[in-house]
């Protein structure tokens, strides 16, 4: 009698999701649901698809996966703003190549924003990639309002001292490869911000960044 009535009970669950339909979180259509909580229809998961990019400046190299357009800004908003890890699924392909190096450092959030979301969504979407070479050792001791709005000359005066090298981190990178990793890219000025603060405590052979998206 219970085996017959689990039956049923899994038969109409699966009725259910699949006669009931949810919505897409980007364009908002109607799908089937999907046992992940973050959804998209076909077509935004074909929009998904990596563009990737490089650029150069005179001290360091930035590849970068999407342009922030889009489903993707959808996603990384979701993910920052309300708390769906399962949109990093969509965010790092399993196609993607992505950059490495000897260590990997995090563009690091302040505490309070953490606390705020509840996790670290630069370890979301980065730590999985890189493993024991994931190096969370700069933390952010000044907190900026947010930045997407400034001009480069505002983010390079509110980002002036924002980081120092945690003192609990001893690994000495002197003579060894870094990538900085950050979701997104925009003007550089977090970056370089990174950069004069690992360059202050040490002597890498050369630094390069893997932006997750490119803002246009």
């Amino acid at each position: 009698m219970n085996n017959l009535a689990s039956f049923f009970n899994h038969f109409f669950i699966t009725l259910s999701r699949y006669c009931t339909p949810c919505h897409c979180h980007h364009c908002d259509t109607p799908i089937i649901p999907m046992s992940s909580r973050y959804a998209l229809c076909s077509d935004c998961q074909k929009l998904c698809t990596p563009k990737p990019s490089i650029m150069n400046t005179p001290t360091h190299t930035i590849h970068a996966t999407f342009e922030f357009t889009g489903v993707i800004q959808t996603l990384l908003h979701s993910l920052k703003f309300e708390g769906n890890t399962a949109a990093a699924d969509h965010l790092i392909p399993k196609t993607t190549t992505i950059p490495t190096a000897d260590v990997v450092i995090p563009v690091p959030s302040h505490p309070s924003r953490i606390r705020h979301r509840g996790f670290d969504h630069i370890e979301t979407l980065f730590r999985p990639l890189y493993g024991n070479r994931y190096y969370p050792c700069i933390q952010r001791i000044k907190k900026t309002p947010p930045l997407y709005n400034k001009s480069a000359e505002n983010r390079k005066r509110l980002l002036r001292n924002a980081f120092q090298w945690n003192p609990e981190y001893t690994h000495n990178c002197k003579g060894q490869s870094i990538l900085i990793v950050d979701d997104i890219y925009t003007s550089g000025s977090t970056i370089n911000a990174m950069i004069q603060c690992i360059n202050h405590h040490c002597k890498p052979t050369a630094i390069t960044v893997f932006a997750l998206c490119r803002k246009l």
